[in-house]
């Protein structure tokens, strides 16, 4: 029923918004990781791979979500990882839809959009998406007739 609503059921909130203290089921930016979320987003658009997004990452020794988030008094029993920033971790914030104000979660992966303040515009966010999914499956946007070098004539 929460997540009907649009109420954050998770047990912490996403890279770049914090628990508000009054409602704790509703996601708040956080204006200093906000920087760096916005950096990831805006190097995707330019057409910046994944790969080249976590180098930069981790040449500006930028702390990966969980260390800010332990930096900014996060308790509990959660799992450090690696202390380097990823491909794994870099698309799960390019992909995560919680940056343009829409919650899915839940077993039924129920969407509730604007739900809280949105860092990331849908169409950008779409247009990263679409970007990513022609790259990974290296789709051609211009049609272009390949010679058949294979194609032989067979005379018997």
């Amino acid at each position: 029923m929460k997540a009907q609503n649009g109420t954050s059921i998770g047990p912490r909130a996403p890279f770049e918004y914090q628990k508000s203290e009054s409602n704790d089921a509703q996601l708040i930016s956080d204006p200093k990781s906000a920087i760096v979320l916005r950096k990831i987003f805006w190097l995707a658009s330019n057409g910046t791979g994944v790969t080249a997004i976590v180098r930069y990452l981790n040449e500006k020794e930028i702390p990966i979500p969980i260390q800010y988030a332990r930096s900014n008094g996060l308790a509990g029993n959660y799992e450090d990882g690696s202390v380097d920033w990823n491909s794994r971790s870099v698309k799960y914030i390019r992909t995560n839809r919680t940056y343009t104000g829409m919650l899915v979660q839940g077993k039924e992966r129920r969407a509730v959009a604007a739900t809280h303040e949105l860092l990331v515009d849908v169409a950008t966010f779409d247009s990263i998406q679409k970007s990513f999914r022609v790259k990974t499956f290296n789709i051609t946007t211009n049609i272009q007739a390949t010679p058949q070098i294979f194609k032989q004539q067979v005379i018997f």
